[in-house]
């Protein structure tokens, strides 16, 4: 009784067209994202490369069809480096859990459009940080055939994105009040958009061999990220509890 209270709660009519919004956001973001190429997504790779120039002082020049290009650090930030798969696991953990307050129409609203401002934001910031890690480590040899830079830039790539994630979901339930939440929202939320929907569209057949290193190496770092967040929230948890008991 108590789980179908919480669900109905979860779903109940007045919020069910916000739900909808959110679910065509998300969806037309990957759609579009799917069949971009550089000139499409020059509205985040654009302010990407130039933070990413700002801050390292390297030099970005954009060439229609690739992407920005530095030519001195043989670094290319190409559409596969545009984070939108990102931006849309933070707009849909942000909105949901907003939405989850009880609010009127114009404050979820307003709270809609921010999580995606938000999200987008956050999202060039997570894209320089990871771009200018790859500066510092492409020449990176560390005499191991398996650990080529290609695997290497996937697992900064995963990491960065998921652990900044997570951190952005901390933050959103810091500004709702909320102390304690689903440790695993993330990881399922970033699964369900980087690994469920290209499955769903069969993207395994173009290199079943290289989709499925992507796939494991993207649970595998996610799920490690997500079970070391968990304990240290259970410890936190813990020691509040016998805080108090004091």
């Amino acid at each position: 009784m108590q789980t179908q209270v919480r669900l109905y709660n979860f779903v109940k009519s007045d919020q069910i067209i916000y739900y909808l919004i959110i679910l065509t956001v998300a969806l037309g973001l990957k759609f579009h994202y799917s069949r971009a190429g550089s000139d499409d997504l020059e509205w985040i790779l654009k302010p990407t490369a130039k933070l990413c120039q700002l801050i390292t002082s390297v030099e970005f020049e954009y060439e229609s069809g690739s992407g920005y290009i530095s030519r001195e650090r043989r670094i290319i930030i190409a559409p596969s480096c545009a984070g939108v798969n990102f931006m849309i696991a933070a707009f849909i953990l942000a909105a949901v859990t907003g939405l989850r307050n009880p609010k009127k129409a114009r404050p979820k609203i307003f709270w809609l459009t921010g999580s995606l401002v938000g999200a987008y934001l956050t999202t060039i910031a997570v894209n320089a940080l990871r771009i200018i890690i790859a500066i510092y480590t492409i020449d990176a040899n560390f005499d191991l055939t398996w650990l080529n830079p290609e695997r290497i830039h996937r697992f900064q790539g995963i990491f960065v994105y998921f652990f900044s994630l997570i951190v952005f979901y901390q933050i959103v339930h810091k500004i709702n009040n909320m102390r304690f939440h689903n440790s695993w929202m993330p990881f399922l939320t970033y699964s369900a958009i980087v690994l469920g929907i290209p499955l769903i569209m069969r993207a395994w057949q173009n290199n079943f061999s290289r989709f499925m290193e992507h796939f494991f190496t993207v649970i595998g770092v996610s799920l490690l990220i997500s079970v070391l967040f968990y304990f240290i929230q259970r410890g936190i948890r813990s020691h509040e509890i016998s805080l108090k008991k004091d």
